[in-house]
């Protein structure tokens, strides 16, 4: 599928180009809303697949995720609608630590995992983003282009591949997309994904995502479909938690072959990285002594 993402920046006569599924803009920071975004709404009817964004901002992660959330229920979109965290600019000073407490609040608000929006380049630099279903921003050159086939990179699950796309119906440039998933995969990203999220709404959890893996490696949790059962039941998110074990273990083996040094020299290195350098040291005690 291809689609185009736009915010009150670009004028009215947009919805007339053509789109299999729109991102919007509808929050930013920790009281902003896209004046324009409302109305869009209502016009589009829900009509193809969408998406809302909320930009963040170098403030209050949780705070933050808490607006967009509020927001979206405000505008009678959440369920409805694939909610997207925008991480880049200024919010890039909060690390991934800002982007595991936005999205831990809004999943314990709504049952929903965002889809995280980011550069191929803060990927590279924070590859434990990995762990989240994701929108990449890459751009093979910045040549005026219409819709064409973009190679999927990675895992992503959209691709937002030029700034200046241009579309008839439009004068202006367009930021185009393509969607490596149908219009039923895209409706999963806006419902809740785990169904204890609907059994058990007043779930709080009390530890981050990090905290759950690190006990996880320590074997806290069991192994296989137990780990699985067990972390659900509590009404955490088996997916993602795993998702971050296993990317962690893919670290804690190149530090057993001291790809990263030492000391202080491999905490900096590790975090640098976007990981937490705990559940990778967990990783790495539990591999030196032989454990599964």
């Amino acid at each position: 599928m291809f689609g185009i993402d736009i915010s009150h920046w670009q004028g009215d006569n947009v919805l007339s180009v053509k789109y299999d599924f729109i991102i919007l803009k509808l929050t930013e920071g920790l009281n902003y809303m896209d004046k324009l975004t409302p109305d869009r709404l209502k016009t589009l009817k829900y009509r193809c697949p969408i998406g809302l964004y909320h930009f963040m901002t170098y403030s209050d992660a949780t705070l933050q995720a808490k607006w967009f959330y509020k927001t979206l229920k405000n505008v009678g979109a959440l369920g409805k609608v694939m909610p997207i965290l925008d991480f880049e600019a200024t919010a890039l000073k909060l690390g991934v630590d800002g982007v595991e407490k936005f999205t831990a609040e809004f999943y314990k608000l709504s049952g929903i995992m965002p889809v995280v929006y980011c550069s191929y380049g803060v990927l590279l630099e924070n590859p434990i983003l990995w762990s989240y279903p994701i929108w990449m921003a890459r751009y093979p050159n910045s040549k005026d282009t219409g819709y064409y086939d973009v190679p999927r990179y990675k895992g992503e699950i959209i691709r937002q591949f030029t700034s200046n796309g241009k579309l008839d119906g439009y004068s202006g440039h367009l930021d185009l997309d393509i969607a490596y998933i149908d219009s039923a995969k895209w409706q999963s990203y806006c419902e809740p994904r785990e169904k204890v999220s609907l059994t058990n709404p007043n779930f709080k959890p009390k530890k981050t995502v990090t905290e759950i893996a690190i006990e996880c490696v320590n074997g806290k949790w069991g192994t296989g479909s137990e780990r699985k059962k067990r972390l659900r039941g509590a009404g955490y998110s088996y997916t993602k938690i795993q998702s971050t074990i296993n990317l962690a273990h893919d670290i804690a083996l190149k530090v057993i072959k001291g790809k990263y040094g030492n000391g202080e020299e491999r905490k900096a290195k590790v975090t640098k990285l976007g990981f937490s350098y705990d559940l990778v040291q967990a990783w790495v005690n539990v591999l030196s002594k032989g454990k599964k």
